[in-house]
């Protein structure tokens, strides 16, 4: 495991002599992207899985006792480090029973998340959370985490060791930290402005004074990830972030109310979504060569169109426009979900050639799991799809949509207890 040890109070970093960063322009990424979606056939994939409805049953049956334990560990909290170890014990062993009886993995496939360290990785990001940010909340934990575990699969496709780094460590913090800031009701639009310039100008590089405790711990992070990459060194670094940052900063038209065609909406996602992940991969490696770069960048336009496949109900409510809400308003999403499925398979496929074959029994994985996001996404929407294309997406999916629907519900009623089991287990 890293010894990565980020201190409680992560310092500024010199900047004497610093370049300012400019913007990544991604104009080029942004086009490719386009030109994959548009060129997709509403048809799914070749790799598509095909589970068989004779064992719907057993598979249900194991989610139901893995669900049955997430909610009995939620109710007796570990309190010393020995019970502590037990909870994860029982957790991972159920997740495997899950995974080897309903989820189509292989035992090898198993084997490699659990020998590459990424749990152990996750485990060592949880504790060092609560150590920098103590009482910070399960759920920004569970937030931060999940981009933690998107920066280990990457480092494990780019051939390295999965590790904790004080990038990995510092971005994945960041985020949540300025989209909470951001998300104040108590902040006013003027301060939220003024902080998005300061913010600006600290990606820059210019050591710009923190107007609160919020920001100096804000700022504090992008002083993490200079601590590991030096500014004249490796500027792709902080250009990515600026990138992330005007990205953001655009895709605000999208719940501005006014009115957008479908070009517009579906550039400002991928270019958002597209922003995300190729940041993830220059932290990850510092630098990426053009094929990573065009790969990392669609994942991420793929993973945020999948997300606003997954909150159409929300955002159909709170009127943002996505290319979803869009192509709803019309008709049936038959069409635009055949194409996110067949957009993913591409990715798988690039993967495939990409990644060293060290990697390979996690391509697989990501192979097989794109595809199960997309076939849940759209049977949650059973009411924007039709019947015939939902009965071929059934039968790609382990488990019945109706049966997701319920689990999903009961999810959602042990989110907090979910979210109090995360912090007592990450108590240093």
């Amino acid at each position: 495991m890293s010894q990565f040890q980020p201190s409680r109070e992560l310092p500024f970093a010199p900047l004497e002599g610093s370049r300012i960063a400019e913007p990544y322009r991604d104009e080029d990424l942004l086009a490719d992207a386009l030109s994959n979606w548009l060129g997709c056939q509403p048809e799914p994939p070749p790799s598509l899985l095909s589970f068989s409805t004779v064992g719907y049953s057993d598979r249900e049956k194991a989610l139901e006792d893995f669900l049955a334990g997430l909610a009995w560990e939620a109710k007796r909290l570990p309190r010393s480090e020995e019970e502590r170890q037990g909870a994860l014990d029982r957790l991972f062993q159920g997740f495997s029973r899950l995974a080897l009886s309903a989820l189509g993995w292989e035992q090898r496939q198993l084997d490699y998340v659990q020998t590459q360290g990424f749990m152990a990785v996750a485990m060592q990001f949880s504790r060092e959370a609560q150590r920098t940010r103590p009482g910070i909340p399960g759920a920004e934990i569970f937030q931060a985490g999940r981009n933690v575990w998107a920066m280990n699969s990457l480092q494990a496709l780019l051939g390295q060791s999965v590790r904790l780094t004080p990038a990995i460590f510092s971005y994945s913090m960041l985020y949540p930290a300025t989209d909470n800031l951001l998300d104040n009701p108590k902040r006013s639009s003027l301060a939220k402005r003024a902080f998005q310039e300061r913010f600006r100008r600290r990606l820059e590089g210019t050591l710009t004074p923190p107007a609160n405790e919020v920001e100096k711990d804000i700022f504090s992070l992008v002083a993490g990830i200079e601590g590991q990459y030096p500014r004249a060194l490796y500027p792709q670094v902080f250009s990515s972030l600026l990138m992330i940052h005007r990205r953001q900063g655009e895709s605000i038209r999208l719940q501005s109310g006014q009115p957008l065609s479908e070009a517009e909406v579906l550039s400002l996602s991928l270019g958002k979504g597209g922003a995300s992940v190729l940041a993830d991969g220059i932290l990850v490696a510092g630098t990426l060569t053009p094929a990573w770069e065009r790969l990392t960048y669609r994942l991420g336009g793929f993973l945020q169109l999948l997300d606003d496949l997954e909150d159409l109900i929300e955002d159909r409510r709170g009127r943002r426009l996505t290319v979803f809400t869009q192509a709803a308003a019309k008709g049936l999403l038959d069409s635009q979900s055949g194409k996110l499925l067949a957009f993913g398979g591409l990715i798988a496929e690039e993967m495939g050639w990409l990644a060293p074959p060290s990697a390979r029994p996690l391509q697989e994985l990501m192979a097989m799991t794109l595809p199960l996001l997309v076939a849940n996404a759209a049977g949650s929407a059973k009411r924007s799809h039709s019947a015939a294309f939902l009965r071929h997406l059934e039968v790609a999916v382990p488990f019945r949509f109706s049966t997701l629907r319920k689990m999903g519900s009961r999810l959602k009623s042990l989110r907090g207890s979910l979210f109090r089991l995360i912090e007592a287990i990450s108590i240093p």
